[in-house]
């Protein structure tokens, strides 16, 4: 969650056993703006070494 943090993507776990990634964007969200998030997300992935 800090990788993420410090892409400036917000995250939160849910689910019975933190195993559920909870993003909540705007629903007001474009295409590109959902891309580069999801972009940004996959660095922290990288990053985390998960």
């Amino acid at each position: 969650m800090e990788a993420s943090r410090e892409e400036g993507v917000l995250i939160g776990l849910g689910g019975l056993h933190g195993t559920v990634v909870r993003i909540g964007p705007s629903l007001l969200i474009t295409e590109a703006e959902m891309a580069e998030g999801i972009g940004r997300l996959g660095k922290a992935i990288d990053r985390a070494g998960a």
